[in-house]
């Protein structure tokens, strides 16, 4: 068998598989959360595992089974059912040139070429949300919506106290986030992922069935690496630690 490598620096699954890479199998979490639920909220500090998770996700949506060979989703999961996936990072969002506004409407307008559709006239980012939902729906059933980083535009202007400036693009992200009310009916699964949780963007004032994963006990392990799994999928790399730093013990 071929030897797989650490990764450094991978967030993207596919990336990570198809380049042999060491993955710490997290997919009986994954499964859980698909079949037992629909929508999510996930809160982990930065690099700690968010965007490979959603990243893994849209894998699995798009019914990549040679992906998920050898991990415990592998033979459980129905590699025929497909879903439209809307997958957005607020990291590639541009709403430092172009301000919020804009910037997630040249967005919302990617999907809307990516899928072939017809956007409305409104220009308005919950209008264009909502119709996007529709659409998206009629043509190709439940969709998977998958967003990482919701607070960014937030978080980046709090970091240099820039207030006025994080609250407008908070009252803003409240109505990019209430085109979603009333439209889990057009959803197979949702998850938001962020590094904090802001009680007034109307994610969480309005979607009362959003449910919150951040401090729940089945998911606690879902993101990181537990001692046995460091243990158990980095030997090597564990004993060449030890050896680097001898003045350091294991725990008995």
């Amino acid at each position: 068998m071929k030897k797989r490598i650490l990764s450094l620096s991978r967030q993207n699954y596919r990336d990570l598989r198809e380049d042999n890479c060491i993955y710490v199998d997290k997919t009986e979490h994954i499964y859980r959360m698909c079949t037992e639920g629909k929508m999510y909220f996930l809160s982990r500090p930065r690099r700690f595992g968010k965007s490979l998770l959603l990243s893994t996700l849209s894998e699995l949506f798009k019914g990549s089974q040679d992906l998920f060979a050898d991990t415990w989703i592998g033979d459980k999961w129905d590699w025929s059912q497909r879903n439209p996936i809307l997958h957005m990072s607020f990291n590639l969002v541009d709403y430092e040139e172009f301000g919020l506004k804009e910037g997630l409407r040249r967005t919302l307008m990617d999907f809307y070429k990516k899928y072939a559709l017809t956007p409305p006239d409104d220009p308005s980012i919950k209008v264009l949300f909502a119709d996007l939902l529709e659409q998206l729906h009629a043509k190709l059933g439940k969709i998977v919506i998958l967003i990482d980083e919701y607070d960014k535009p937030i978080t980046d202007y709090l970091e240099f106290n820039k207030i006025d400036k994080a609250k407008e693009n908070q009252e803003i992200l409240g109505l990019f986030y209430g085109a979603l009310k009333d439209k889990d009916h057009l959803i197979r699964l949702m998850l938001i992922t962020g590094v904090s949780k802001f009680t007034r963007v109307s994610l969480f004032s309005k979607l009362n069935n959003l449910t919150d994963l951040t401090l729940h006990p089945d998911y606690a392990t879902m993101l990181g690496y537990t001692e046995e799994e460091l243990e158990s999928n980095f030997p090597e790399y564990m004993e060449k630690a030890w050896k680097q730093f001898p003045q350091h013990t294991r725990a008995e």
